[in-house]
């Protein structure tokens, strides 16, 4: 029985790091106005030009996440397809040029390491957690540590 749990395990890890990979092109930009004015797509490369200094950025595709609801107390985030997982990480990389802003960048994660991440989050504080290439990263006393599943976090004391 013993043997089932484990290569059960290790196929769920097999599909999330496919899913995960499938997901290398991908952002999750927060905090963008919804107007009827002007085309997704050319505001977001606004944003990359203007205050992020990314020329050049190429969107594949990008849209609204969720129903459009005008009581919404936040715009619906909008996920963005870049053509290639360079273009996307050079926009991840200058995300902090945001900051001040109302406008956060995040990396799409597949369900099982989005709550991993905020397992972690509420274990160690978000402070010393992120993200890097869809994988969950902490420091703790100067020392980085890669958390992959529930065991790595609760190893960590």
């Amino acid at each position: 029985m013993k043997e089932d749990i484990g290569e059960n395990e290790k196929l769920h890890l097999k599909v999330d790091n496919l899913e995960q990979f499938s997901k290398r092109n991908q952002l999750r930009v927060f905090g963008v106005p919804e107007s009827n004015n002007g085309n997704l797509k050319e505001i977001l490369q606004g944003i990359f030009e203007n205050k992020m200094e990314v020329n050049g950025s190429q969107l594949e595709y990008c849209y609204r996440l969720g129903p459009y609801n005008k009581e919404a107390k936040y715009p619906r985030p909008i996920l963005a397809t870049f053509i290639d997982a360079q273009q996307r990480n050079l926009i991840f990389n200058n995300k902090k040029k945001l900051k001040g802003s109302k406008i956060a960048i995040t990396e799409e994660l597949t369900k099982t390491r989005y709550d991993l991440l905020i397992s972690t989050k509420d274990k160690i504080g978000k402070e010393n957690v992120w993200t890097s290439g869809g994988n969950i990263y902490t420091s703790i006393i100067g020392k980085k540590f890669q958390i992959r599943n529930i065991e790595d976090l609760n190893q960590i004391n």
